[in-house]
Order: structure tokens, then sequence, then C-alpha cells
């Protein structure tokens, strides 16, 4: 599979992952990873705090969601 954004481009570059939020092939280069906070809640369910959690969660972003993500204060 090759990189979405490479062959837009003309080149062709194979892929590496898939973007979590769009699903594009993305390369080493077009790819953002972003890591993000667990959180569980205590035992005092819905209404209670919430727990940070040790281990973040990992997510392979394309360049193009990053940029929108960050353009809407997602991250």
């Amino acid at each position: 599979m090759q990189c979405h954004a490479c062959a837009v481009g003309g080149k062709s570059e194979p892929a590496v992952g898939m973007c979590a939020s769009c699903g594009r092939a993305v390369c080493l280069e077009h790819s953002v990873v972003r890591h993000i906070p667990q959180y569980r809640r205590s035992a005092g369910g819905i209404g209670g705090p919430l727990i940070r959690l040790p281990v973040d969660r990992t997510r392979l972003l394309c360049s193009e969601c990053e940029a929108a993500n960050r353009a809407a204060g997602a991250i």
C-alpha cells in the first residue's frame, strides 16, 4: 500500500500505517503519533471523579487530520 499524500504529490512511498481519524494510508513523513491520556471512572460510578491511567493510548494521524485537530483546539 502506498502513502496517500505521496501518491497525490506524484511520489511512490510505502505506507507505515493508517490514519486513526480518516483511514488514509500514511508514510513516516506524513504521519504523526499522538499520545492520548486515558482515564477511568472511580468506584463512585458516573458521578465520581476520573482517575488517570498510567499508560497513554497512542494514535497515528495523517498530517492533514493533525492540522485539523490543532485548528479545532482538540490537541
